[in-house]
């Protein structure tokens, strides 16, 4: 839940909407030019855990909301994977999808 606030409410809050609107600008249409303002530091995709970064200026904890991102995802995945062979499985006791992909030739 503190993930979804953080996503929800950071950026507004921050008040860094410009910036983080003309990084995002400038990383995906002139990357080039974003490199040669930064002057060779790395160049990351702009994400919740970049505008951590930039808002406390603290890497430990832009690291730490990076990795609880993981267990996000593991909880979305499941789900998701689980309702979508769910419906392709209600679906076919019903007989919506064509039979004839489903068929199997074993001869030779």
């Amino acid at each position: 839940m503190i993930l979804y606030l953080v996503n929800a409410f950071l950026i507004p809050f921050s008040g860094n909407y410009d910036f983080l609107a003309a990084y995002s600008y400038l990383k995906i249409d002139y990357p080039d030019q974003l490199s040669a303002i930064l002057r060779g530091l790395p160049t990351p995709d702009p994400s919740v855990p970049f505008v951590v970064s930039v808002v406390l200026m603290n890497p430990a904890i832009a690291i730490i909301v990076g990795v609880a991102y993981f267990p996000w995802y593991l909880n979305t995945i499941i789900p998701i994977w689980v309702a979508g062979v769910r419906g392709f499985f209600s679906m076919a006791f019903d007989r919506m999808p064509p039979e004839k992909p489903a068929t199997l030739n074993f001869s030779t």
